[in-house]
């Protein structure tokens, strides 16, 4: 089941409820990705931006269509609102 995430969340329940998926830390979330995993943050609040491993690289997706290499900063590092999609 795909949630669209596009649309700010107007449950009064937390995003993580609604998506029903279990948030994480950037370093597990880090670790799902190069075992191929896409990995997005519920504060982004749209599901065509995520990170993945492609060509050995980490790389961004963006809600423009293309990728773009991941250059990690603290936000993404201290945050713990990851989840899978």
């Amino acid at each position: 089941m795909k949630e669209n995430m596009t649309k700010k969340n107007a449950s009064p329940l937390p995003a993580q409820a609604v998506l029903g998926q279990r948030q994480m830390n950037f370093f597990k979330a880090i670790e799902l990705v190069n075992n191929g995993a896409k990995v997005t943050r519920l504060e982004w609040d749209n599901e065509d931006e995520y990170g993945i491993k492609k060509d050995g690289f980490l790389m961004l997706h963006k809600d423009d269509d293309k990728f773009y290499q991941w250059i990690i900063n603290d936000g993404d590092m201290e945050a713990k609102d990851w989840v899978i999609i």
